[in-house]
């Protein structure tokens, strides 16, 4: 073999083949930046803008669908329903939206210019990325004194979102509450069933053992 070679490279293809060679469909082997990425998609928190994407299948257009609360993006007025054009240098094109993630991703306390379109006009932002929380439950009160809360994942930061949510709700009068856990039929449960449901349940070990 005459061209250069990545040794790097070869190295990650051995401990590769190796896991893969197990036959076991739970045995993976991941190199720095999927570790790196599993381990943000688990914990619940990153370092970027806080404002998540979508890809239209037909046109390929890349809009910004929510943007949290007091976060860098909103401070740098990003807003949903913006299309996302280009990220520093980077044209959005075609491009992988995990890609277009990793671009916007970054170290906390460095800028990230995004370029977008707004009712047909071109706007320019900078945000200063920070460490994110994924909002990973949504909450409201519904008529009749019934809470809803909404967990759409399971991370590390969700048992504390939702015993927030509870809390709030609690003060704000609730009678019962209506769980809305992603991919699960709806439950409407009262304060103490459902207080007894998350101690015997344990929703912290849920969590851990996901």
């Amino acid at each position: 073999y005459q061209d250069e070679v990545d040794q790097d490279a070869l190295v990650e293809g051995i401990y590769s083949g190796y896991a893969a060679a197990l036959g076991d469909p739970y045995t993976v082997y991941y190199n720095k930046d999927e570790t790196k990425a599993l381990m943000e998609s688990t914990s619940g928190t990153f370092s970027g803008v806080g404002a998540t994407l979508t890809r239209d299948a037909d046109t390929k257009a890349v809009t910004i669908v929510n943007v949290y609360q007091d976060s860098p993006a909103e401070k740098a007025g990003l807003k949903a329903g913006d299309i996302l054009e280009k990220v520093d240098d980077h044209e959005v094109g075609d491009e992988e939206l995990d890609t277009i993630v990793s671009w916007i991703k970054g170290e906390k306390g460095t800028e990230v210019t995004l370029y977008v379109l707004r009712d047909g006009k071109e706007e320019t932002l900078t945000a200063t990325r920070d460490t994110i929380e994924a909002q990973t439950v949504e909450y409201e009160m519904k008529d009749g004194g019934i809470g809803y809360i909404r967990v759409s994942e399971f991370d590390l930061v969700t048992y504390d979102q939702f015993k927030a949510a509870l809390d709030d709700l609690e003060d704000q009068g609730m009678a019962g509450l209506e769980n809305g856990f992603a991919n699960v039929d709806h439950v409407v449960m009262g304060k103490t069933a459902l207080r007894n449901f998350l101690a015997d349940t344990n929703v912290q070990n849920m969590l851990d053992n996901r």
